[in-house]
């Protein structure tokens, strides 16, 4: 492999530092929360 390790780690942490990324688990939580919240509580 030719490419540097800084040039892997910068491309690891952009990958996964990219919004979309980052705000679809927040969604997701966001909507498990909200179902939660509106679930009947078992007795």
């Amino acid at each position: 492999m030719d490419v540097p390790l800084d040039q892997l780690e910068v491309e690891l942490f952009r990958t996964l530092g990219h919004p979309v990324r980052i705000r679809v688990p927040e969604l997701l939580s966001a909507d498990l929360t909200a179902s939660a919240a509106s679930a009947p509580a078992a007795a």
